[in-house]
């Protein structure tokens, strides 16, 4: 990284009709996995990133480290391979295939996909909300009169659902709001990937979490509490609902775009003295919209596929074009002398 050739690594030898390659002098498996690059995808990463910046150094190194850290805790799981993981590094998603066993090359770390992260990570929880600022408060739902129960994939998405939702509320301009943020399984064009923030907080602590919330707005010094539920937090209501020890009977609360099996945790907080709002269950063009975005997601990764696939052939076959030889032997020398890692 300092501008100076690498030692020459002794490295472990990839077929010649593999499209992958190893990633640098680093990941040859001699320490930790060996990670490996689709070779198809070499271009487009060193176009995207400038690797004599900090963040093209601090890329190549988070990406190097793979090979002790792939598949962590901090790394997203394909809900559908639990082979595939995506980590969040330097501002980039990488996504890849940990192989255990078999693998074009033998086992390591086989990086399919790099670009731009377009969100932060942040921990699942409660948060508040006065004006355009927001900031964690274990005790929102106490000090505030309106809050949202919000189940998003990220807090971003969920703290646009609850402005929306507390904007025809406020009394008072810019008053304050309290968010409880539940984290959903990520959805882009590679797949639908389990979150490290899902990992790390089970939902039986969270909905432990979510039931307190509910006890300190039911303490709070006021006459009532305004709660929303929205995207399907109400499975998550019910679970805590579970966990209440007392009743809820200053807490007035309304659904948007709740769950088919919302009926149950109305049920449940009649029992405990809840009320329900004028308008108790709202479908929103936001559930809409994201059908049809699942759907527009699921048709753009499906064509990307298709538009891949011949490329890849043709990297793989024997008899492959002279134009594909010629850029596998630049990439293969690329990565052998180490230049594109200083």
């Amino acid at each position: 990284m300092n501008g100076t050739a690498l030692n020459a690594p002794s490295f472990r030898p990839t077929p010649q009709n593999s499209r992958f390659i190893l990633f640098s002098a680093r990941t040859n498996g001699a320490c930790g996995r060996a990670v490996f690059i689709d070779a198809t995808r070499l271009p487009q990463f060193l176009l995207a990133v400038d690797l004599r910046s900090h963040q093209g150094h601090s890329l190549v190194q988070g990406i190097e480290q793979l090979r002790a850290t792939a598949a962590g805790l901090r790394a997203h799981q394909n809900i559908a391979n639990a082979a595939q993981h995506m980590s969040t590094i330097a501002g980039f998603e990488v996504y890849y295939t940990l192989r255990q066993q078999g693998g074009e090359n033998g086992p390591g770390v086989y990086i399919t996909q790099i670009k731009s992260a377009q969100l932060q990570a942040t921990q699942p929880g409660q948060f508040r909300l006065e004006g355009s600022q927001l900031r964690p408060d274990h005790a929102a739902f106490n000090r505030c009169e309106q809050a949202c129960i919000v189940s998003a994939s990220h807090l971003n998405a969920a703290v646009e659902k609850a402005r929306k939702l507390a904007q025809p509320l406020a009394a008072v301009a810019n008053a304050p709001s309290a968010l409880f943020f539940i984290p959903t399984p990520l959805e882009n064009l590679e797949g639908q990937w389990l979150t490290p923030q899902q990992k790390t907080t089970g939902r039986d602590a969270l909905c432990a979490q979510l039931a307190q919330a509910l006890e300190d707005a039911q303490s709070a010094d006021r006459a009532h509490t305004y709660v929303h539920v929205a995207n399907h937090a109400d499975t998550w209501l019910q679970q805590a609902l579970a966990q209440v020890t007392g009743p809820l009977n200053k807490l007035t609360l309304a659904f948007v775009d709740p769950s088919p099996r919302a009926g149950y945790t109305i049920q449940k907080l009649k029992s405990l003295g809840a009320k329900l709002s004028q308008e108790a269950i709202t479908v929103s063009t936001d559930q809409a919209e994201m059908t049809l975005a699942r759907l527009r997601a699921k048709l753009a990764k499906t064509i990307g596929e298709l538009r891949r696939a011949q490329p890849a052939r043709a990297v793989q076959s024997v008899g492959a074009h002279q134009a594909s030889k010629t850029f596998l032997a630049a990439a293969q020398q690329a990565n052998l002398l180490s230049r594109w890692t200083r």
